[in-house]
């Protein structure tokens, strides 16, 4: 086993991820099958290893995974029979913003659940959610919160940051990093945190889904 993994079945869920052939429904099946094949006490952190890493992951296509793959009608009747009350529970449990051990925790007793009465039902489920944007989980601290009339207050004494951004939001770019980056320092100029939150709720109001790759270009420079 190498090192670098914490388990050999950490290592085989990489190789899955990493080399497997196949679809990413193949591959998910190869994942369930590694997952369900270890202790309980092992099975949460092997499912937040592969949502922390399923989609920054692509494979080469070079090891068998020794799954039969289904059709892309079989993978829409499931879809159909078990997509929506997959997606009903983990909405769910991520309301209940537990921990990321919890969290998983519970994920696994969800894939798992006798109502997913073979490994294809449960390979669907465990597929459908690693396929969700909102996973990999994250707790989330409660946040800034305000009254609507402090909210009002502290747009106005931002107006000229705001004009800014729309200027920002609606010139043309060479380059989404360049928009990001002039967005970025936008923000910066203010200090104060509620000041702070409110401007970013504006950008991102503004911004809409039209521009939510400059959203992404924002938070990467940031963690930068």
């Amino acid at each position: 086993m190498n090192d670098s993994f914490k388990s050999d079945a950490h290592k085989a869920i990489f190789i899955a991820l990493s080399s497997g052939k196949g679809t990413r429904f193949d591959i998910c099946q190869a994942i369930l099958s590694i997952i369900e094949s270890e202790t309980d006490s092992n099975v949460a952190d092997l499912l937040e290893y592969t949502c922390i890493n399923f989609e920054s992951i692509s494979s080469n296509d070079t090891v068998d995974l020794k799954v039969a793959s289904i059709s892309d009608k079989d993978k829409e009747e499931l879809k159909a029979s078990y997509g929506k009350i997959s997606d009903e529970m983990l909405a769910s449990l991520i309301d209940r913003n537990l921990s990321s051990e919890e969290f998983y925790s519970e994920l696994w007793g969800i894939i798992s659940n006798p109502f997913f009465s073979n490994e294809l039902k449960r390979a669907f489920v465990l597929y459908n959610m690693l396929m969700d944007k909102r996973i990999p989980y994250f707790n989330v601290s409660e946040g800034v919160k305000m009254n609507d009339d402090e909210f009002r207050d502290i747009s106005a004494s931002i107006a000229t940051e705001k004009a800014n951004v729309r200027f920002l939001l609606t010139r043309k770019f060479k380059q989404k990093t360049q928009q990001a980056s002039n967005l970025l320092d936008v923000l910066s100029s203010v200090d104060d945190i509620k000041r702070k939150t409110v401007l970013l709720a504006y950008i991102i109001n503004e911004a809409g889904t039209n521009n939510a790759d400059v959203l992404r270009a924002i938070q990467a420079l940031q963690k930068g």
